[in-house]
């Protein structure tokens, strides 16, 4: 994985989240309005206002690390993380709007904002569900995918299949190593280029693993370790 293509991803998905949100705001106003412009409040100057807003709903909804292409967030896991950085978008709208105190803040329709919490939540995770789309298409075609070493005792194991497996993973396997860990991993990275290990091998020493993230860190790899399930368990 590329980082321009890193970013493109995190650039298209904040464009289609602003478009997202815009265009449910844009629907709150119509419905509640039925054709008319709002006391206080014209289109212009509820779009002026909706503008505003915008950069701090992106900041709260990356705070929920929905632009990081590496651990995209999927399924009901995705819908709450939209949830959660949607409603303190609105907690923070709500905010401004009663410390500004202004005849506009006080004319704000109640209605504009139970509309609003449910078409933008509606659109968010609809051009959430496209984009995912259309990333398993790219990831299909090998464009962007993360280019993966996993550390493991067989290539065959169940985890392993699974990431080689589906393309919704977004992983191009690079090499299952099984010896020679750190040696092998430097060999990989100069000849290929790694973006990624995960560590799945649980008789891993405990040394050998500080050395192996030490170097990642220095390389600008990022490091993912895969608990056992008797490490889970304890």
């Amino acid at each position: 994985m590329s980082k321009p293509f890193n970013l493109w991803f995190a650039m298209f998905a904040v464009l289609i989240d602003l478009v997202a949100i815009v265009l449910g705001m844009v629907v709150a106003y119509n419905l509640r309005a039925d054709g008319a412009s709002l006391y206080y409040w014209p289109m212009s100057s509820y779009l002026l206002f909706v503008s505003g807003m915008l950069p701090i709903w992106l900041i709260l909804l990356a705070s929920q690390g929905l632009y990081d292409l590496r651990n995209v967030p999927r399924g009901f896991g995705a819908v709450g993380r939209i949830l959660v950085g949607l409603l303190s978008g609105w907690g923070a709208m709500l905010i401004v709007l009663y410390l500004w105190r202004s005849p506009q803040a006080v004319a704000f329709p109640r209605l504009v904002i139970a509309y609003g919490l449910f078409f933008t939540l509606s659109f968010v995770i609809a051009g959430r569900i496209g984009l995912a789309g259309f990333l398993e298409y790219l990831y299909a075609k090998h464009i962007g995918s993360i280019r993966t070493a996993v550390l493991a005792k067989s290539s065959q194991s169940s985890f392993v299949k699974e990431l080689k497996g589906s393309a919704r993973h977004g992983r191009d396997i690079v090499a299952v190593v099984h010896a020679r860990h750190l040696e092998t991993l430097k060999s990989l990275n100069r000849g290929r280029g790694i973006d990624e290990i995960i560590i799945s091998d649980p008789t891993i020493e405990e040394a050998q693993l500080l050395q192996i993230m030490s170097w990642a860190e220095g390389q600008g790899i990022h490091v993912t370790i895969v608990p056992s399930l008797l490490t889970v368990r304890t």
